[in-house]
């Protein structure tokens, strides 16, 4: 008696002969999807990440041209030395100028940000002292705030307000995992103002420049080394930073023309509380108000970030760190817009399966092939997450659009295959086995040449490069 079952030369052949097999990996793809799919991180769009570096640099009260000439250029020639470098372009403003850095695509942007951070070094000796930390970070052109929310008080003035905001709040969001930065802006913001009388201060032969060297001469901590005993040993501080508006309108200042005479700045200056000039206004529910943006790290998921936000912001309403005069509301919370933009995309595509599958069970008029079709769907779909979670992608819109093409070609392959087997298994009048065989191995050919002719189609916009 001889063997006549045909050889195993295809994965369709080893499929059928080996059914629990074939079950078991099913399954085993069924578990990894469901694992994945609850751990998919959502966006929008696909995460890109530009090749850009940006470094801000704050130099208040600086007109446009004078950080230009101080700070701009001394920036662009440092930085230009950052290997990989495409391209650098700035803008200077009053009192802020922007360098951005355009490297070439492919390059490693932890390394270039490295690079630049070491150019940036030498840069700091030729810049003004007295001009703000200088910030360098990854920088996305198209990258606009994730999270706004405005805040206001009916018992807190302006000033205190935005002082909240920007000096209690701003923190504790900041420690938040994918948060670039947190900026407040609008409202007023606290100043203290030296308002010199010209005419006294030319009585005593002082200059402004001696009033700003005075203070900075006094608002100083001091190191005062180590206090011993025979039982402990103290690292000790001399205190020296101002604390109030008393204690800078008492500083002594000396006299040139009288060497060893002092006069207290009170007497040639008036010291106050104030705040800068206002320039943004922002106003909440018709309510003056100070607002405060998050911008995510380029690589972070735009609805986990906003979600722990959110978690944090209701964290320390009950711990009672807001306070209970401090009324907030967000403004912007793009996370919203992209659940429902993925919730409809997604009831779109299972719409559109559960239509196919009406087709299917219409024009091939058997339940059982209907059945047997949908069943590869979602064995597919559960692979696909799989191999998404793997490779670290996000569900969005153009995932779950190519997850919805991909179910329309995996139906038209499953029909061709299913009505070919079934037209095997009447002609022949065999075994349901030999004719999935025999069926199944006539069209592998035109089915895997009509899934490369369509890979082929798409294959060049996988290989731009910018």
């Amino acid at each position: 008696m001889t063997d006549t079952t045909p050889p195993e030369t295809t994965l369709s052949d080893r499929s059928i002969r080996r059914p629990i097999g074939t079950l078991a990996i099913a399954s085993v793809i069924v578990v990894l999807g469901m694992f994945f799919i609850e751990r998919l991180p959502v966006d929008l769009l696909p995460t890109v990440e530009y090749p850009n570096i940006r470094a801000t640099v704050n130099y208040p009260g600086v007109a446009p041209e004078v950080m230009e000439e101080q700070v701009t250029r001394v920036l662009e020639r440092n930085l230009a030395a950052t290997e990989n470098l495409a391209g650098i372009d700035s803008r200077a403003s009053q009192g802020r100028t922007n360098v951005n850095l355009r490297f070439e695509l492919g390059t490693d942007l932890d390394l270039a940000l490295q690079d630049a951070a070491r150019n940036m070094e030498l840069a700091r000796t030729q810049l003004p002292e007295d001009i703000d930390s200088i910030r360098l970070y990854k920088f996305d052109p198209a990258q606009d705030p994730i999270w706004q929310a405005g805040f206001s008080s009916s018992t807190r003035s302006e000033v205190e307000v935005r002082d909240w905001v920007e000096n209690d709040l701003a923190p504790q969001l900041l420690t938040i995992p994918g948060i670039a930065g947190v900026e407040a802006a609008g409202g007023m913001e606290r100043e203290i103002e030296i308002v010199v009388d010209h005419e006294q201060l030319l009585s005593y032969g002082l200059s402004m420049q001696d009033i700003a060297e005075s203070l900075d001469a006094e608002n100083v901590d001091i190191a005062a080394g180590w206090v011993t005993s025979e039982t402990y040993d103290v690292m000790g501080r001399i205190q020296g930073l101002f604390q109030s508006v008393d204690e800078i309108s008492n500083i002594m200042i000396p006299i040139p023309t009288a060497p060893g005479e002092h006069i207290r700045l009170r007497e040639v200056a008036e010291v106050r509380d104030g705040h800068r000039e206002q320039r943004l206004f922002i106003r909440l529910n018709g309510n003056e108000a100070a607002q405060l943006s998050i911008y995510k790290l380029p690589d972070a998921n735009t609805v986990g970030v906003v979600d722990e936000i959110n978690a944090t912001i209701a964290r320390l309403e009950r711990s009672g760190f807001l306070p209970d005069d401090i009324n907030f509301q967000p403004t912007t919370a793009p996370s919203f817009f992209i659940r429902g933009a993925i919730s409809c995309v997604g009831t779109a595509a299972l719409l559109g399966g559960v239509l196919a599958m009406l087709m299917v069970l219409l024009f091939l008029g058997s339940l059982r092939k209907a059945f047997v079709i949908g069943l590869s769907i979602p064995i597919a779909l559960m692979a696909t997450f799989s191999l998404m979670g793997l490779g670290n992608l996000t569900l969005n819109i153009i995932s779950l659009g190519g997850l919805a093409l991909g179910v329309g070609l995996l139906l038209d392959n499953a029909i061709v295959v299913l009505e070919n087997i079934y037209r095997h298994r009447e002609q022949t009048g065999g075994d349901g086995r030999e004719a999935a065989h025999s069926g199944t191995r006539e069209v592998v050919s035109a089915i895997t040449a009509g899934t490369l002719t369509n890979l082929a189609a798409v294959l060049p916009f996988l290989l731009i490069t910018g």
